[in-house]
């Protein structure tokens, strides 16, 4: 028996099947991974973080997004949708999405901690 092989994508076939999508999905080595359902905690968590920030990081001219900004990780070329991210000194942007994070903020959960601490 032989195993199926894998098909790969390219950024921009990706970028077009996001922007259909009705699910968001990460984009890894030319694969696409639709992203799990949160739970009540995650989403407290997640909205939590960027409220203890805020007061701190505005006053110093940093941003905030949360779970609906995509980033580009450019030296990867990975596609994430990160639970918090802040950005110093404005954004930049590349095909509605973020190319210049400071930090990246991942709220673990049982399901995916493993993953989200991998490569």
């Amino acid at each position: 028996m032989s195993a199926i092989p894998k098909t790969y994508i390219s950024p921009s076939q990706y970028l077009d099947t996001e922007a259909e999508s009705t699910i968001r999905h990460e984009y890894i080595n030319g694969e696409m991974y639709a992203m799990a359902g949160a739970t009540p905690d995650h989403i407290q968590i997640t909205l939590n973080v960027p409220l203890a920030l805020a007061a701190h990081l505005y006053a110093k001219g940093y941003d905030i997004y949360t779970t609906e900004m995509r980033v580009k990780l450019v030296p990867t070329g990975a596609y994430f949708y990160p639970d918090v991210v802040i950005v110093c000194g404005g954004k930049e942007m590349d095909a509605q999405t973020l190319i210049n994070p400071t930090v990246i903020i991942e709220i673990l959960s049982d399901s995916t901690a493993n993953y989200d601490r991998g490569g």
